[in-house]
């Protein structure tokens, strides 16, 4: 009798530990599955920002010294079709003013989601939510969320500056002519 309930005892030993595996095993594939999602977002945002702050202050730059001189351009020598490219450029200047903050804080938003993820991912490797599953998933559900939204932000700032870099490089070319077939030196301020 006391074999058959020691035989008893082993086997429900072997069965709760291979339990406790599976349930492990489970939960770590439920972490890593959600892991993977969060690392899909956090690595889609750098591709979205193209282009430096230097960058893209220098086509502000660009625009804006542009536009000074065209203001010293002689109006009998610049046609409708210079005028409508010259109309264009000058939309471009408030812009590129509205979104370089845009895009600043598209970066900075992108730099803490991917440092808030490389944190909770070390913390993952780690095993610190093996025994803490719930706090795992409310550090999961504010991540996704933050990433999420910080995603659509760095779009619409990357597409935004796409636009505008696009137009630039396709009226710039046309209003330095412009500029050199217009204005006169002479009438330039000499400071």
């Amino acid at each position: 009798m006391l074999q058959k309930t020691r035989a008893i005892l082993l086997l429900i030993l072997v069965i709760s530990a291979s339990s406790c595996v599976q349930n492990n095993s489970e939960w770590d594939t439920y972490v890593q599955l959600r892991m993977d999602s969060l690392q899909n977002i956090a690595s889609q945002m750098p591709t979205q920002l193209k282009f430096t702050l230097p960058e893209l202050e220098e086509i502000q730059t660009n625009i804006t010294d542009d536009l000074e001189l065209l203001k010293h351009a002689a109006v009998s020598k610049i046609n409708k079709e210079d005028d409508v490219y010259a109309n264009q450029y000058l939309q471009l200047l408030p812009l590129i003013n509205k979104t370089i903050p845009e895009y600043k804080q598209a970066i900075a938003a992108m730099e803490e989601s991917i440092l808030l993820f490389k944190q909770l991912k070390k913390s993952v490797e780690q095993k610190n939510y093996q025994s803490k599953k719930e706090e795992f998933k409310k550090e999961y559900t504010f991540l996704k969320n933050k990433l999420l939204r910080d995603a659509e932000l760095i779009d619409e700032a990357g597409s935004m500056t796409s636009h505008i870099h696009v137009s630039y490089i396709r009226l710039q070319p046309k209003i330095e002519k412009l500029i050199l077939k217009s204005v006169d030196e002479s009438t330039l301020p000499t400071e």
